[in-house]
């Protein structure tokens, strides 16, 4: 479970770097710039979810079980949202 976290953070971190690109690379494209925000954004959800779901316990009908449940549920709404973001991107 911490090796999801770990990673989680990374992706994270690899997000919010994408937000500061344009001070360290001059004439950075901004739709470049938005896609590669939007991706480590739809890479951070994936690993999340996978995380999420690795990590479920065992026993079933467990309340442990039923919040990991939730967790990978919300995960893969917010894994479809961040990927429709990622589409219109690529529209613009």
């Amino acid at each position: 479970m911490i090796r999801y976290i770990i990673l989680y953070c990374i992706t994270c971190a690899a997000c919010i770097i994408m937000c500061y690109l344009g001070h360290f690379i001059d004439n950075i494209d901004s739709i470049l710039q938005l896609f590669l925000i939007h991706f480590f954004d739809f890479l951070s959800w994936i690993i999340l979810t996978i995380g999420a779901i690795k990590c479920m316990p065992k026993k079933s009908y467990s309340n442990k079980r039923v919040w990991f449940y939730y967790a990978g549920m919300s995960g893969m709404l917010a894994t479809i949202k961040s990927f429709v973001k990622l589409i219109e991107i690529l529209d613009i």
